[in-house]
């Protein structure tokens, strides 16, 4: 057990959450349950990237593109896949639908994504696109607000409101929790 996981043992202990706690040991998959999911990802992306600014960063970002404050995408049920990563994974891959902001329109298509046989492989998938050339400026992130404004500027989302999201992500289930 790390540093993180007996952090939360003991955050869960005092907030006298049993689910959460009953569930430790389950976080390889996600399930129908929010608490149990946003605890997973928590536990998980701060195991996997050391940088807080960054952990932090992965954490909003598969809350919102995963939807884990509710009833989770099929890609990250059937795929642990929480980033919408296309190509293959350590499982191969899954066709699903999407949308993608193409000259300013809204249009759905079908991709390949990534299927990864773990939460955590696709963590580390997510924790490998850190080191490319074009994010690493996110290395220099002074704050969870200047992360979200860099991955955006580097060309990670095509939603010109995905920093923006991911703020107001990050102050209703990260900041201070």
């Amino acid at each position: 057990m790390n540093r993180y996981t007996t952090a939360a043992i003991a955050t869960i202990a005092l907030s006298g959450s049993i689910y959460v706690a009953k569930h430790l040991e389950s976080c390889d998959t996600l399930t129908l349950h929010p608490k149990h999911n946003l605890y997973c990802i928590k536990v998980k992306a701060r195991d996997t990237i050391r940088n807080p600014i960054l952990a932090d960063l992965v954490i909003a970002q598969a809350i919102l593109e995963s939807n884990l404050g509710g009833k989770p995408s099929g890609l990250a049920l059937k795929g642990n896949n929480l980033f919408g990563i296309k190509g293959k994974g350590t499982c191969g891959s899954i066709k699903m639908q999407t949308w993608e902001v193409i000259r300013g329109k809204k249009v759905t298509v079908m991709a390949d994504f990534a299927k990864f046989c773990t939460l955590e492989d696709g963590l580390q998938k997510r924790k490998a696109m850190f080191d490319l050339p074009r994010y690493k400026n996110l290395y220099q992130a002074t704050s969870f607000e200047d992360a979200a404004n860099r991955i955006r500027k580097s060309g990670y989302a095509t939603d010109p409101a995905y920093s923006k999201k991911l703020v107001e992500i990050y102050n209703e289930y990260i900041k201070n929790k």
